[in-house]
């Protein structure tokens, strides 16, 4: 379910950038990267977490917000 939900607010996030509303897909991007973090705080195996901080979509949001997800390299 988390998956899904962090998903969800991403793609809706992108979606709400190409229409040109951004201060609503910052709210959404911003939705789904708390998510992120969230999943990968409970992630106790650090290759684990590395490796999902580290996945495309993942980095997508956080590029798209300006930011580097945390932990990854």
């Amino acid at each position: 379910m988390a998956r899904e939900s962090w998903m969800g607010h991403a793609a809706l996030g992108q979606v709400l950038t190409r229409l040109g509303r951004e201060r609503d897909a910052e709210a959404q991007l911003g939705a789904a990267a708390d998510k992120i973090e969230s999943i990968a705080a409970r992630l106790v195996t650090p290759h684990l977490r590395q490796r999902f901080l580290a996945a495309e979509r993942v980095r997508d949001v956080f590029q798209t917000l300006g930011r580097t997800a945390p932990g990854a390299t």
